[in-house]
């Protein structure tokens, strides 16, 4: 079983698994480090574009999910 996600119930968390967990379960923010998640968001998007989810993510919300995995990130490279 995977461990909560950090602030829990917040609203950063929520978008964060609502958006991520789309397609699969939201990975815990330290499976990367913050430069690895600025490269797996761009991944995701296209595999949801790719999937027929349009608009995946506005402007704020992707500020929004890497400022919460930033926060929450593994530390390191």
């Amino acid at each position: 079983m995977q461990q909560p996600l950090p602030e829990a119930g917040t609203p950063p968390a929520h978008l964060y698994a609502g958006k991520c967990g789309l397609c699969h379960e939201p990975f815990h923010p330290q499976t990367h480090t913050y430069i690895g998640w600025k490269k797996v968001i761009p991944r995701m998007e296209q595999n949801a574009e790719a999937h027929g989810i349009t608009e995946f993510l506005s402007g704020d919300e992707k500020a929004s999910i890497l400022a919460y995995l930033e926060k929450h990130a593994r530390k390191g490279f």
